[in-house]
């Protein structure tokens, strides 16, 4: 799954789609909205789902990173929470250097530090999951 999930960040940085593309495409869904009424919601939220997606796929890549590496090689907790957050931040800044070679994408070192906050927050859901888990009762991973 960590795999696929690498890939797919690869494939979506990849992959350019202009907002007029997406705005014409998103009218024809099934809220059946016009395109000037999708374009102006668009300009003012564009952010909250563009930005929020670069959260959430580095979340979901550093998560899958810390569970492979606790769960199927056997590494203690706190190597495997300081190996995802290394792993993910070093996809995270090649990621946004890959994009400075596809043509109308650009790697930014802002959206780095977006990337890093899907980081931060896939190692501590990890830290408390494997605390509660490891915590005398519970009984233990």
């Amino acid at each position: 799954m960590l795999g696929i999930w690498a890939i797919v960040v690869v494939v979506t940085s990849s992959t350019v789609v202009t907002s007029r593309q997406f705005v014409r495409f998103a009218a024809q869904g099934p809220l059946q909205v016009s395109e000037r009424e999708f374009d102006s919601f668009w300009r003012k939220w564009w952010w909250l789902f563009v930005k929020g997606y670069h959260v959430l796929e580095f979340f979901l890549l550093t998560l899958l990173l810390g569970l492979f590496l606790r769960l199927q090689r056997g590494l203690t907790v706190g190597r495997s929470l300081v190996w995802a957050a290394i792993g993910g931040t070093a996809f995270a800044v090649s990621d946004e250097w890959h994009q400075t070679f596809v043509p109308g994408r650009g790697g930014l070192a802002s959206d780095v530090l977006i990337d890093l906050g899907g980081v931060v927050l896939a190692v501590a859901l990890l830290a408390a999951l494997w605390r509660r888990l490891d915590s005398p009762g519970a009984g233990g991973a």
